[in-house]
């Protein structure tokens, strides 16, 4: 392609970028300094259709960014960018404040993010490996009502509500878990399903409500080995014309809230890369083809790496969406000590 075309083929995209109507030759012509007559950019325009970079919507005589034109713009675009450096700022967007690695640490994370870049979320967390358990705690939530809070070696964090047949104090829990701790603390978590306790006259009053906190951690060796996934940012989809319609809105909504489809899509893009883009008919599912999708890796310590992904139109503001994000990715795995 002729430098004059790609001239053209940028200035039809970043309007569209600023606002979904199809661009004329009229208005490029009078918003872009192209140096060319506007006799010259309809030609132009024309001959970029035959190549399959513009489309022509039946209700309009302007024409708007095929997936292959903005294909050609992201390439461009990526071939101009260092993703190996991150921006030369000192503020910190991340929730330093909350411990990290928490449910409320990576809750954190997906809003800040979704806040910044207007898009939708999803965090996805490095596989936990947690082998032994670290601390234990029980709280009294009610009368009726106990949390089981577990932090594994490596600081997943897992926390249970279980129902109390008898009313117990703070005291009575403060007590069980102190002498938990001492019997459990270090202990491997697949050793839990085959722990017989020797329990103490003073203890056995508490017996059933201890087989419980047992039941409750031999349950946690499934939940080490899993992924968790963080999302924020639906409603951001809302705010663009594409996904005003309500049924589009509904179908995405449902597609979405599936942690199996959210994997599916995240599974496809290769492991590796520093940054990994799909855009419209270029997603396997057809519910995703009037969507874009951004992806990049963070560590989580020496071995150990998640996942952050945007979804947004395919008109997205890519330049500022990939500088974001590969930042994002970067400040995450400074905090996370990858």
């Amino acid at each position: 392609m002729d430098e004059r075309k790609i001239k053209v083929l940028m200035a039809v995209i970043h309007s569209y970028i600023s606002s979904p109507m199809a661009v004329g030759s009229r208005t490029l012509s009078k918003e872009y300094d192209l140096g060319v007559s506007s006799a010259t950019i309809r030609n132009e325009m024309s001959d970029l259709e035959d190549l399959g970079y513009l489309i022509k919507p039946h209700t309009s005589s302007g024409r708007i960014p095929s997936d292959k034109a903005f294909r050609f713009y992201v390439n461009e675009l990526l071939s101009q960018v260092d993703l190996s450096l991150g921006q030369e700022k000192k503020e910190r967007t991340l929730p330093l404040d909350l411990v990290q690695g928490t449910e409320e640490f990576y809750e954190g994370v997906a809003k800040n993010l979704a806040d910044l870049t207007k898009s939708m979320v999803y965090i996805v967390t490095p596989k936990k490996r947690d082998t032994s358990i670290h601390l234990l705690d029980l709280l009294l939530i009610e009368e009726r009502l106990a949390l089981v809070i577990v932090v594994g070696n490596q600081g997943v964090v897992e926390r249970t509500l279980l129902p109390l047949e008898e009313p117990m104090t703070e005291e009575d829990l403060s007590y069980i878990a102190d002498r938990l701790r001492k019997a459990l603390i270090g202990l491997d978590f697949e050793q839990i399903s085959n722990l017989k306790l020797k329990l103490s006259p003073d203890m056995v009053p508490y017996q059933d409500f201890i087989l419980k906190v047992i039941e409750t951690l031999a349950h946690a060796v499934y939940k080490v080995d899993e992924i968790d996934i963080y999302e924020s940012g639906l409603i951001n989809l809302l705010n663009y014309e594409e996904f005003q319609d309500i049924q589009i809105a509904q179908e995405i909504m449902s597609y979405m809230s599936e942690k199996d489809n959210v994997l599916k899509i995240i599974s496809q893009i290769p492991k590796g890369e520093d940054l990994h883009i799909l855009i419209g008919s270029e997603n396997p599912d057809k519910i995703l083809r009037t969507s874009s999708i951004l992806a990049t890796d963070y560590q989580a310590g020496d071995q150990s790496s998640g996942r952050i992904a945007l979804i947004g139109p395919v008109r997205m503001d890519y330049r500022y969406l990939v500088r974001t994000l590969i930042d994002f990715s970067k400040e995450l795995s400074w905090i996370l000590g990858g």
